[in-house]
């Protein structure tokens, strides 16, 4: 795997990563900070007023209840990077769990894993969630991340890279093995000698 590091400098060297980087920390910086700065979303100063054009006082205007557009799409972003967020922490480690045991364990375990893994990611994630959405009237925000979460594994990621380091670990434990019985014979010739 690579480092975050890599990833971002390569991501940077392209225009088009360039600016979707620069597009992707304004709307999250925009996400943490502006609700210091702009009106409640909720306000309703006058609904008589109804809709007012973007201005200087409402950058992005009001709606038909005079509520501030920019205050709604800010704390939109919020709840939307939020539940991105919560529901790759998830998935990674559903993902990494699963990967880790396919990985160390090998042969029938990791075929029957990575089994698993295939037939749940062939179920399309957009269409589990239209199914969930047409069956429930309302679909609570930790549902939601759980749902997400919990159908898009990065297991693949996890179980190679296991695999591969699988070797190495069993020859580092053998040669610790064999330093330590060395040892413990040296140190049994040398009561004997004494």
């Amino acid at each position: 795997m690579r480092p975050a590091s890599s990833v971002l400098q390569e991501a940077w060297r392209n225009p088009a990563g360039r600016v979707g980087t620069i597009l992707l920390l304004v709307i999250t910086v925009s996400a943490v900070v502006g609700p210091w700065f702009l009106p409640d979303p909720l306000a309703q100063p006058d609904i008589l007023a109804g809709s007012l054009p973007p201005g200087l006082g409402h950058p992005f205007g009001t709606d038909q209840l005079n509520r501030d557009v920019l205050a709604r799409v800010v704390t939109g972003a919020r709840v939307s990077l939020s539940v991105a967020v919560l529901a790759v922490g998830l998935s990674v480690t559903i993902g990494a769990a699963v990967g880790l045991v396919s990985g160390y364990w090998g042969g029938m375990v990791d075929a029957g894993l990575m089994r698993l893994v295939d037939g749940a990611l062939a179920i399309p994630r957009l269409f589990i969630l239209l199914l969930v959405l047409a069956t429930m009237e309302r679909v609570p925000l930790p549902a939601l991340i759980l749902l997400i979460g919990a159908t898009g594994w990065f297991a693949r990621f996890f179980a190679c890279p296991m695999a591969s380091s699988k070797p190495t670990m069993a020859t580092t434990v053998k040669k610790k093995l064999a330093k330590a019985s060395t040892r413990n014979g040296q140190r049994r010739r040398l009561r004997k000698g004494i």
